[in-house]
């Protein structure tokens, strides 16, 4: 059987490298993927339904969340989309500090690179979808290995 970690790892490790060689672009055909293949990873490891419901529950609100943020706050689709989708995969329990260590991994990296120029923060900045989607499965592989 294949544990759900090691398919949550790999598809988001997979989608941020993707996005990042697409010049941070996220297609929605990739997000459309990883939120059709949620299911299919939660049967392959073994999950049912009920397990499956939290998510389920907590990708739907991230994904009105998303809209609001979208339509209200900051005008990037492919980031709002991207949040729902892996809150869609990441368990409830893990919500909390996975979301905290997407807005802290990226805010160091920025910041450490405006130590050596402008340039080099925005060029960091730019990359932030898939540099989400890497924190997503890197916090989430360590806490369940751990």
């Amino acid at each position: 059987m294949i544990e759900y970690i090691h398919l949550y790892a790999g598809a988001f490790a997979i989608s941020a490298i993707f996005i990042a060689l697409n010049g941070n672009k996220v297609p929605n055909f990739l997000l459309l993927l990883l939120a059709l293949l949620f299911p299919v990873a939660m049967f392959l490891s073994g999950g049912t339904l009920s397990e499956m419901t939290p998510h389920l529950i907590g990708g739907a609100i991230a994904f009105v969340v998303a809209i609001l943020g979208f339509v209200f706050v900051i005008k990037s689709g492919g980031l709002w989309k991207t949040l729902a989708v892996i809150a869609l995969w990441t368990p409830t329990s893990m919500l909390l500090t996975t979301f905290v260590m997407i807005l802290i991994v990226p805010a160091v990296l920025i910041a450490l690179a405006k130590l050596l120029s402008e340039s080099a923060a925005q060029r960091v900045a730019n990359f932030y979808t898939a540099i989400a989607l890497a924190v997503a499965a890197a916090v989430n592989f360590y806490a369940w290995t751990i």
